[in-house]
């Protein structure tokens, strides 16, 4: 495999957050100015919007996991149908939208929605409209994307095609797979990178995402205990994916969709796990 973590340490991004709060602190006691002691005001995640999919609380409620965003002050979410049956009711979307809306947590996202036949397509997107989303995540095969675009020009709303690793038996095995499939294909429909995925492919995230930019819709982000195909998730920062750089590309690159943790381990408790991937990404950001 590829990749050895480089850049910033574990402890060097948490620690770069708060080593300007600790020397603005020390100028405060010296001229016994609480004002002084503020950080400068900056946009959060450095502009990025980082946010959570919910498949990451997947074994708990849709109250937990609001108290869970808020928690770590998420504000994007992207919605798996565990937390709402895609055969809800117009109404119960509306609702499910009205509680993250009041929690002050926006809907952006849902998925990933599997899509196998023409007749699935646009209940999908009826879906993700209601809950006033604009991406649809989704899992398809190649032989799908004449039907979506049918679909998709009736709908203010893009398509990530979602891409899962080497055993994906759809073979969207990594975005560099997806690509030649949407060439030439309405400009709604795109990628999302699976971080993790595209790494156990052998491929650099960063890299990838550069060269997938122009079409470039979503990111699940997430990192990995081993440079394998077979291997565990870990909160992001304590494996062997670079995240740092991948953060930094996203930056570069001006990314404006959703930049979705998509924590896979611990389903019964991860917000622990969330909230030191949050963490990392805050301080990294911060860093910048």
């Amino acid at each position: 495999m590829i990749l050895k973590r480089k850049g910033l340490t574990r402890r060097e991004a948490l620690g770069a957050a708060a080593a300007s709060l600790f020397a603005a602190g020390a100028a405060a006691q010296a001229g016994r100015d609480p004002k002084l002691a503020a950080r400068r005001p900056a946009p959060d995640f450095h502009g990025l919007k980082v946010g959570l999919a919910s498949y990451s609380t997947r074994e708990l409620s849709v109250d937990e996991t609001i108290a869970c965003c808020r928690r770590v002050a998420i504000r994007y979410i992207t919605i798996k149908d565990i937390h709402l049956k895609m055969s809800s009711t117009p109404d119960e979307r509306q609702a499910f939208r009205n509680k993250f809306r009041e929690a002050g947590i926006e809907i952006v996202g849902g998925g990933v929605i599997y899509l196998k036949t023409e007749a699935e397509v646009r209940p999908a997107f009826e879906y993700v409209r209601d809950l006033g989303a604009n991406t649809a995540v989704i899992g398809i095969s190649a032989g799908m994307v004449p039907a979506l675009e049918k679909v998709i020009k009736d709908f203010d709303i893009r398509a990530a095609i979602h891409n899962h690793g080497p055993e994906d038996r759809l073979g969207a095995y990594s975005p560099l797979d997806i690509m030649p499939w949407i060439n030439g294909a309405d400009k709604k429909i795109g990628l999302c990178l699976d971080v993790g995925h595209t790494f156990r492919c052998g491929q650099e995230p960063s890299e990838v995402a550069l060269k997938c930019a122009s079409r470039l819709y979503d990111v699940h982000n997430k990192d990995l205990a081993e440079a394998a195909v077979k291997t565990r998730g870990v909160p992001i920062g304590q494996g062997v994916i670079d995240s740092v750089r991948f953060l930094k590309t996203l930056v570069k690159l001006k990314f404006p969709y959703h930049v979705a943790l998509e924590y896979e381990v611990d389903g019964k408790n991860p917000v622990p796990g969330i909230a030191e991937s949050i963490g990392f990404e805050r301080g990294v950001l911060a860093a910048l």
